[in-house]
């Protein structure tokens, strides 16, 4: 339900801007092959990057302590 609400958002979007003459067509294809090429780079390149495992493994442990101390003084307040 929500993807079909983005594309029609976004349907939409990429119609008003051609009719009102912002952009051109060739403007909003290109920018969406920009935009599509990233996002797959990305989405295959960044899990391989150790460096972003390791930031996330240490993001981790620390929001464990930090929602630990949360729920600790939540129930001490109690």
């Amino acid at each position: 339900m929500k993807l079909e609400y983005l594309k029609s958002r976004t349907y939409n979007f990429v119609c008003s801007t051609l009719w009102v003459g912002v952009h051109y067509p060739l403007d909003v294809l290109v920018g969406a092959f920009i935009g599509i090429t990233s996002a797959v780079i990305i989405y295959f390149t960044v899990p391989k990057l150790t460096i972003i495992t390791s930031i996330i493994s240490k993001y981790e442990s620390i929001e464990k302590v930090i929602t630990s101390k949360f729920l600790e003084a939540e129930k001490s307040k109690v």
